[in-house]
């Protein structure tokens, strides 16, 4: 198996998204006034921004989200691995749930 990697900085890869109509939405401590992931419209086209665990997301990627989203839990902050993989889960479950007359078109990357 082989996959080419392109690598773009975060400002041009989130702007080319936003052109093609993807939602942006990011993981955000709690307390920086993010929705709960089971509250938040994770279905259909959108991408999940996750930061890395030390500082979180950058300016530039918190300045060019739809909408900031948490993970409901006791602690503040979880290693993004598992913040990415809760929210991905999410994302599925609301798309699974979601009528089948209201499918959005595919983006391809």
């Amino acid at each position: 198996f082989r996959a080419s990697i392109r690598s773009l900085p975060i400002g041009d890869a989130l702007r080319s998204l936003k052109d093609r109509g993807v939602l942006i939405a990011g993981a955000i401590v709690q307390s920086e006034g993010a929705i709960p992931a089971p509250l938040a419209p994770l279905s259909g086209s959108v991408a999940i921004v996750i930061g890395n665990e030390g500082a979180g997301l950058s300016r530039t990627a918190l300045s060019m989200l739809d909408q900031r989203v948490h993970i409901p839990c006791r602690i503040e902050s979880l290693n993004a691995a598992i913040a990415g993989s809760l929210l991905l889960y999410e994302a599925q479950r609301q798309e699974a749930e979601r009528p089948h007359s209201q499918d959005r078109e595919v983006v391809p990357a």
